[in-house]
């Protein structure tokens, strides 16, 4: 893997005001430091990624923006609200956390990106119906509606969740691990519906365990591993002592010609627990 020049975040994802603003958060598992000390702040419209190692807490940076983890110290404001009080984001799960086997339709599942908007108690109105057929469709499962969500492949339960997003409006995606295990033409179809969330505006936040794919196709990298070891443009952060900092002696590097690093081996993330 060659770590080459990357692109800058366009003009249009500045603002006076962050779409994700994580201030001197930690969050401990009992005597077990999950995060430590982490801040940073993402413009509007930015792609960004997190790498690091496995127990590097990735998993629970998303879910303590999501606010699904309350940390033990600092905040999180999304557009400048904290993430129980605004209705701007959507989390997608990694697939061993959901139960696959509940008797939802696809249908059920976009439709819940619409819950905020139909209140609670409520039944859907005919705006919500047409905002979840609208999703479906601008992600190619309209004709899988009615399927049961365990009988879709990886690539249609990423495409799902994708859709659940498009009907609740969401302004902010996190996303964990969503290509582990998808083939390539699948992976190319989540690309290219990533790449029509940036047209609208969305910010994307992306947990991966891909080196290459972080630096070739996102704006902006952060290397994690409890803290937070680095965060800019790939090609500033993907070095190899930022790298060999946050995954030890599990990635072995090896220089190009040019200058640019190779990775030849990453045995960091193989079995284990993610955090």
């Amino acid at each position: 893997m060659s770590l080459a020049v990357q692109p800058q975040p366009s003009a249009d994802t500045q603002s006076t005001t962050p779409a994700v603003e994580v201030v001197h958060v930690s969050v401990h598992y009992g005597t077990r430091v999950a995060l430590e000390d982490v801040s940073f702040t993402i413009a509007p419209a930015a792609r960004v990624a997190i790498v690091g190692p496995n127990g590097a807490g990735k998993s629970t940076l998303l879910k303590v923006i999501a606010g699904l983890i309350i940390p033990a110290e600092g905040e999180v404001r999304l557009f400048g609200k904290p993430p129980h009080a605004t209705r701007d984001i959507a989390y997608v799960p990694q697939h061993k956390d959901v139960d696959w086997r509940f008797p939802l339709t696809v249908y059920d599942v976009v439709m819940m990106g619409r819950t905020a908007h139909i209140g609670l108690l409520r039944r859907p109105r005919r705006e919500d119906h047409e905002a979840v057929r609208l999703a479906l469709a601008e992600v190619d499962l309209l004709h899988l509606a009615d399927r049961q969500i365990g009988q879709l492949s990886g690539g249609q339960q990423q495409r799902m969740f994708i859709a659940r997003a498009l009907a609740q409006e969401a302004r902010i995606v996190l996303m964990d691990e969503p290509l582990n295990g998808l083939d390539v033409p699948s992976q190319r179809t989540v690309f290219r519906i990533w790449d029509m969330l940036r047209e609208r505006g969305v910010t994307l936040l992306v947990a991966t365990h891909d080196l290459d794919q972080a630096n070739t196709m996102f704006d902006m990298v952060m290397v994690l591993n409890r803290r937070l070891l680095a965060y800019g443009v790939p090609s500033l952060v993907l070095t190899p002592g930022t790298l060999s900092a946050a995954y030890g002696p599990h990635l072995h590097l090896v220089p190009a010609d040019d200058e640019r690093v190779m990775v030849v081996s990453d045995t960091c993330c193989e079995g284990g627990e993610h955090v």
